[in-house]
């Protein structure tokens, strides 16, 4: 199998959804449309919160399928254990944004996650656990590249709310580490990933963990609009 053509098309496939989930999703749909209104940025945020605190520890319980010592499990170990000590603590980059918006939450006293969040954590945790040890690389290939479909998103966010960088450092910090991200998760598909069974793993987890992110934005847009009382 020739990896890079793989990759194109997997981008492809990428951007036909993203492209779906720009035009389909209500969420992202109000934002275009000028909405300013920072109570639907917050609430995005407390689930970003929720979902962002699991992604070190999913991350790291990959190396549970792995099986034996290998030159390539134990590299695909390290990976795995880097990737989740640099995920460590993202979360509080979200909480930071969301207290700069003129709240004062804790971790602990923050609302419960939306059904719908608590549903994509479930899954990455099923993802992470079960199968392919190297399934979890479909979600973290999308979500490391996804401010390429996301930006124009988050630039309506910032300009309509009338955000300084200083209450997105979680978008900000992760635009600029995301890159180095994709690259090494490339990286270790060419060097490591062998079977078709594999392949096919990743393909599914990137397209069902996207679209569980998706049912996600319309749980946000759903409870903010009852906040409204609409």
């Amino acid at each position: 199998m020739e990896i890079n053509k793989l990759f194109q098309e997997w981008d492809e496939l990428l951007r036909v959804e993203w492209e779906r989930i720009l035009r389909e999703s209500p969420l992202i749909q109000l934002v275009m449309s000028g909405h300013s209104d920072r109570a639907l940025f917050a609430q995005y945020l407390m689930e970003t919160f929720h979902y962002t605190a699991h992604n070190a520890k999913n991350q790291a319980l990959v190396i549970q399928r792995l099986k034996d010592s290998s030159p390539d499990q134990i590299r695909y170990m390290k990976f795995c254990l880097t990737h989740a000590l640099e995920e460590a603590g993202h979360e509080l980059m979200a909480l930071h944004d969301l207290n700069a918006l003129g709240h004062s939450f804790t971790p602990h006293d923050l609302p419960d996650p939306l059904p719908e969040t608590q549903t994509l954590i479930d899954h990455i945790y099923e993802v992470s656990t079960t199968g392919s040890p190297y399934r979890r690389l479909g979600y973290s290939y999308w979500a490391e590249s996804s401010y390429g479909y996301f930006g124009s998103v988050l630039q309506a966010i910032a300009q309509q709310m009338k955000l300084t960088p200083s209450m997105m450092t979680f978008f900000v910090a992760h635009g600029s580490i995301d890159e180095g991200h994709f690259n090494d998760i490339k990286r270790v598909i060419s060097e490591q990933v062998r079977s078709q069974a594999d392949f096919d793993a990743i393909r599914e987890t990137m397209l069902s963990t996207l679209r569980a992110t998706e049912k996600m934005l319309l749980g946000v847009h759903r409870k903010y609009q009852q906040s409204r009382g609409a």
